[in-house]
């Protein structure tokens, strides 16, 4: 009987330590809304430099344009069914904002060919930048996919939130 108690304790600890581990990095029951002003960075300091898919080095912030970053996971179900309105949302605002989609991680915990299909399925024309070493990640306190993050051409943090900003109007003035 004490074995069997034991298993079963053994498994619900498993199941919670699971459920916990899967919740921390999908934030998709997260709130909405903005919370920079919840210990969020103000700004991005200096200007930094991504890789894309390609391996091609590219800086995120320009000085001239307001920067829309974007991290997700491919096994994300919140990020997936963002795709398209973030594809939407590019197309309406592309011109006046840099978009840039986040994947961030390890080469071995990224599947970049699954991030091309994702993407090509929802109409996502946007660039994706890798954070091999999740420094952007840190640097911003990113908790979970997805995270949405909108910084005016200066580097200063408009919007930080776990779901796309009700509006766009204003945050990607410049």
């Amino acid at each position: 009987m004490n074995q069997m108690l034991n298993t079963q304790a053994l498994i619900a600890g498993l199941l919670t330590g699971s459920l916990l581990f899967g919740l921390a990095g999908c934030a998709g029951s997260t709130p909405r809304g903005n919370d920079t002003a919840a210990g969020v960075p103000s700004s991005l300091g200096s200007s930094r430099s991504l890789t894309d898919l390609d391996g091609a080095s590219h800086e995120i912030l320009d000085g001239k344009s307001t920067t829309v970053l974007v991290f997700w996971a491919t096994w994300c179900v919140p990020c997936r069914r963002e795709l398209p309105d973030l594809a939407v949302a590019h197309a309406a605002h592309g011109e006046s904002a840099q978009f840039f989609g986040v994947l961030a991680g390890e080469a071995k915990h990224v599947d970049e060919q699954a991030a091309r299909k994702l993407l090509s399925k929802a109409g996502v024309r946007y660039p994706q930048r890798r954070d091999f070493d999740v420094s952007l990640a840190q640097t911003f306190g990113v908790k979970g996919t997805p995270t949405v993050i909108v910084l005016g051409p200066d580097g200063q943090t408009r919007y930080h939130g776990h779901s796309l900003p009700e509006s766009w109007a204003g945050l990607l003035d410049k």
